[in-house]
């Protein structure tokens, strides 16, 4: 059970299946409890009834039951009947009794209400009893009656009398039973017709999962173009498709990357491998003297090591890219102090002077990086800076350093007079090999420092960015965690 529609479907049924169970069994639970009432009812009538028989004159008591021993005589006589017991001062004596066969210490516990009990033969009975007052009232004898005298003469108004009669309980438990059974049925249809319903719909409603998987998977990696339709979907899978197709996105800007970075590199090895094959060409159309050989071999060699060049760079920003990141888990550095190394280190090795760059820091601050990664983000920076910028009395490099203790974040600002650079410029600084045309004369540039800078801001939580605040200044912004 691994798919979304089997799911749901088992689990909408199990929840309409325990709604209908409960619900069934409190619908069988009244009925029943009405059809007990109904039988109840019907034995308190018969009572009643066979109570409005007994007369009392203060001497004699006389109650006909002809006709209700007719009506006891029939199929109930086996498993029903009636008694009536009267108290005149001396206990609870019977006038009659017929057809009821149960023990009488039950018939005697039973309170004046309805209860279940076995006859003699073990067979189930309801009984019910019935307490009257008979008001004393003058009678005649009439032949058929039955008449009952105590020794004792009583002298009150009125008769206390108990009517207990009984009835066969299995009409009653058949069909409870039958109703139990057809409620047990009418469940088992509902929950089956619940649980197709609930299917149909489920599968109905998944209908545009399975569309928008459909799309997915006919999104090859030649068809980087292509893109999920959302219009049409429900707002549940609109995000979705919305993720996977910004997803698109990125894999789309990552291949054009990557097909620039291809094409940048391939431009770069073509040259000085033309290079060295017009050297050599030249060299072997006619014959040449050894110091003349040793000129051409010299120039190869320059060619060669501008190759070997840019191999190693490229290997260097390959090796950037995998940054460990147990590097991250490093001691945090001063910020201050790195930055006046790096910077010092940097002028001494392109051989400018010092107060080519300015720095304002404030100290104390730590940065939370790994010292070879802050030195390789700054250095390069500072490099591309005096390189590639106009440096000179009036126009100097300025790194400003601003903690932003709120975000935790301490944000490196270098800032140098812009060499021909637009704002067009300013997405492409960062691409591997890229470099403004005027920046192609000098040997052993490549365009790899900006890039180099970027990836290892990322590794280790920052980011970097340029902007130009006026036409003739580039600003790059270097944001790291610090403490």
């Amino acid at each position: 059970m691994k798919t979304i529609r089997a799911q749901a479907i088992v689990m909408s049924a199990a929840a309409i299946a325990v709604v209908v169970l409960v619900g069934m069994m409190a619908l069988h639970a009244l009925l029943a409890r009405e059809l007990r009432a109904a039988f109840d009812e019907s034995l308190r009538a018969r009572a009643e009834g066979l109570a409005a028989l007994v007369q009392w004159d203060g001497r004699t008591i006389e109650f006909d039951f002809s006709e209700e021993r007719t009506s006891w005589t029939g199929s109930r006589a086996a498993t029903g009947g009636f008694a009536v017991d009267c108290d005149r001062g001396n206990g609870w004596q019977p006038i009659e009794r017929l057809g009821l066969q149960a023990d009488d210490s039950v018939v005697n516990a039973m309170a004046d209400s309805a209860v279940d009990g076995l006859d003699a033969a073990g067979r189930s009975i309801r009984s019910m009893r019935v307490r009257a007052m008979v008001d004393a009232e003058a009678s005649e004898h009439e032949p058929g009656e039955t008449r009952q005298s105590g020794s004792e003469e009583r002298t009150a108004a009125a008769l206390p009398i108990r009517v207990t009669v009984s009835a066969d309980r299995s009409p009653l438990d058949a069909q409870i039973t039958q109703t139990r059974w057809m409620i047990l049925c009418s469940a088992l249809l509902i929950v089956a017709c619940g649980a197709t319903a609930v299917g149909l719909a489920i599968a109905r409603g998944l209908r545009p999962l399975s569309r928008l998987s459909a799309e997915v998977a006919h999104i090859e990696p030649g068809s980087e173009h292509a893109r999920l339709v959302t219009a049409r979907l429900p707002d549940e899978l609109r995000p979705i498709a919305s993720q996977v197709n910004a997803l698109l996105d990125r894999a789309h800007s990552v291949i054009e990357r990557e097909r620039g970075f291809a094409s940048a590199a391939s431009h770069e090895f073509r040259t000085p491998i033309a290079e060295a094959r017009m050297l050599l060409e030249v060299a072997l159309r006619n014959e040449r003297s050894e110091p003349e050989w040793r000129s051409t071999a010299r120039s190869s060699l320059a060619v060669l090591a501008r190759m070997q060049s840019l191999v190693d760079a490229l290997l260097a920003a390959a090796r950037h890219a995998r940054v460990d990141m147990q590097a991250l888990h490093q001691p945090s550095i001063d910020a201050c102090a790195a930055i006046t190394k790096i910077v010092d280190g940097t002028c001494v090795q392109l051989g400018r002077p010092r107060h080519s760059v300015t720095i304002e820091a404030p100290e104390g601050v730590h940065v939370q990086c790994s010292g070879a990664a802050f030195e390789s983000i700054v250095g390069n920076l500072v490099r591309n800076a005096l390189e590639h910028g106009v440096v000179d009395d009036a126009s100097l490099v300025r790194i400003e350093v601003l903690h932003d203790m709120e975000r935790r974040l301490l944000r490196i600002s270098v800032l140098n007079q812009a060499n021909g650079l637009s704002h067009t410029d300013l997405d492409r600084m960062f691409d591997p090999l890229w470099r403004k045309d005027a920046a192609r004369a000098g040997d052993g540039h490549f365009g790899l420092g900006l890039s180099v800078a970027r990836t290892l801001a990322s590794a280790f939580g920052g980011s970097i960015f340029a902007s130009m605040p006026d036409a003739s200044t580039i600003r790059v912004d270097v944001e790291l965690p610090a403490d």
